[in-house]
């Protein structure tokens, strides 16, 4: 709500003062919100103009406590929306190209293409890549740490669409391991002239 009513008042009803105060509030009252990241970078691009010192404290917090977060990005390389947007292009056709070499079963290929892929950078498009790369896991190790993969990835992304396909791939392996332990069954000795216990 804190940060909703900021936006209204930052935005709408162009109130700045009254904004920074919200959004002031809003950090006091729930540090490490998800929100905090880019109140940050709004507290920064208000106070540039007016408030050098505040700007630049809130240009070094939102820097050392949220590295990687976009506004962080954003505010390092202004051109880092359009570079990411490329970069997210580059990605999608490597990823084509690697996926149908997945599905031909040429898993190592695949991976090195994989591992090009996410070396552009981080966009918006790595979900989908690291779910590649635990699919081409599954295929070449074993099931452990195919499941320990995924559930990784679902802590990792657990909002994406992805992350419910993962989870279904989480459950179908899990299946799968019962239905094999089950099928193993217990073997009993067949000859009844040696001793039962």
């Amino acid at each position: 709500a804190y940060f909703f009513l900021g936006d209204i008042y930052n935005f709408k009803l162009h109130e700045k003062k009254n904004a920074v105060d919200i959004y002031t509030l809003l950090l006091t009252r729930f540090p490490d919100s998800e929100y905090e990241p880019e109140v940050l970078y709004t507290l920064y691009l208000i106070t540039k103009e007016t408030d050098l010192h505040a700007a630049e404290q809130y240009a070094t917090r939102l820097k050392t406590e949220h590295p990687t977060s976009t506004f962080a990005r954003i505010l390092i390389n202004p051109d880092y929306l359009q570079e990411s947007s490329q970069a997210a292009e580059k990605q999608k056709a490597l990823y084509k190209n690697a996926y149908e070499i997945f599905e031909a079963g040429h898993y190592d290929s695949a991976r090195v293409i994989v591992d090009n892929a996410i070396s552009l950078g981080e966009t918006t498009f790595n979900p989908t890549l690291k779910l590649l790369q635990i699919l081409i896991v599954g295929k070449t190790e074993d099931i452990s740490r195919y499941q320990y993969s995924l559930q990784e990835y679902i802590k990792a992304y657990p909002e994406s669409e992805q992350a419910q396909y993962a989870q279904k791939l989480l459950d179908a392996s899990r299946k799968f391991e019962e239905a094999e332990e089950k099928r193993k069954g217990i073997t009993f000795i067949t000859s009844f002239d040696e001793p039962h216990y």
